[in-house]
């Protein structure tokens, strides 16, 4: 397994040898696009794009459903301004075994281009009641976390303070803008609590039964990228793509694809809304 101590000058050092061309510009929002969700960008006109395999911190994803790709585009919404907004196309995981530095970076590098928000979106299978047999959005309102270790060990980035709350972290102006877009899109807003377990493998039946009591989805990702935004000062929202029953023996990658193909409308309609919303100062 990679260091999981963040060597934060390298990550600011990649994100100055990628950023550096001039063809980057500050982008209003940034959306890590998680499984499946990669077409996420597709609406928005190309600004600048290049795959992870060139930056060398980062790398390509060793994950189905991941494209791998920088993506900043713009789009202009109903307040007739353009709104720029940064998609990393596929998330990078720790149990890859690359370390923290390629899940650092996404957020690393779009606060180094002056962004301050952040959309974290992922896969995750239901554990509530509430949950089990929905396949749908929901908007993540506060995380548990049982992912180790922690990305944060080590010194902090840019000389910020170490100790940092998480109390109410998702729950900010834009995580607000999230429900409202979610809502406009007449789907029924669905929030719960996600948990993050480190992975590869599925939660057993027992897993399951113990997180239920306490969780509403579970996910291998998410946390260790919202404690990240978290240390830079980012505003950040979460939404999941529950595509699946967690503890089940019959569980699938390919469950998540199918899940994505029916929320990527609904989900690229709400990130363009907010987007617009943050350029129209709303």
């Amino acid at each position: 397994m990679a260091d999981t101590v963040i060597d934060w000058a390298a990550v600011e050092a990649a994100c100055a040898a990628l950023g550096n061309d001039g063809a980057w510009k500050k982008p209003d929002l940034a959306v890590i696009c998680g499984s499946g969700l990669s077409g996420l960008a597709e609406d928005f006109d190309e600004v600048r794009s290049v795959g992870y395999a060139s930056v060398d911190l980062l790398g390509e994803s060793t994950v189905k459903g991941h494209d791998s790709r920088i993506f900043l585009g713009t789009h202009t919404g109903d307040s007739g301004k353009q709104a720029t907004v940064l998609f990393f196309q596929g998330r990078r995981h720790y149990y890859e075994g690359q370390g923290f530095a390629p899940i650092a970076f996404p957020p690393a590098f779009a606060n180094w281009l002056g962004c301050n928000r952040l959309l974290i979106t992922a896969a995750a299978g239901s554990l509530s009641q509430e949950f089990i047999g929905y396949r749908g959005i929901a908007r993540i309102v506060d995380h548990i976390d049982l992912f180790f270790p922690n990305p944060l060990v080590g010194p902090p980035p840019h000389n910020r303070d170490r100790f940092i709350a998480t109390a109410d972290k998702y729950n900010g102006s834009l995580g607000m803008q999230v429900a409202a877009a979610i809502e406009n899109e007449g789907v029924c807003l669905r929030e719960g609590v996600y948990a993050a377990v480190t992975g590869p493998n599925y939660e057993s039946g027992a897993v399951a039964r113990m997180l239920s009591g306490h969780a509403d989805f579970v996910g291998m990702s998410t946390v260790p990228e919202a404690l990240i935004a978290s240390a830079l000062g980012f505003d950040f929202a979460g939404v999941v793509s529950v595509t699946n029953e967690s503890g089940m023996s019959d569980n699938e990658h390919g469950e998540i694809k199918e899940v994505a193909v029916d929320i990527m409308p609904s989900l690229k309609n709400v990130i363009a809304r907010v987007a617009d919303r943050i350029v129209a100062g709303e």
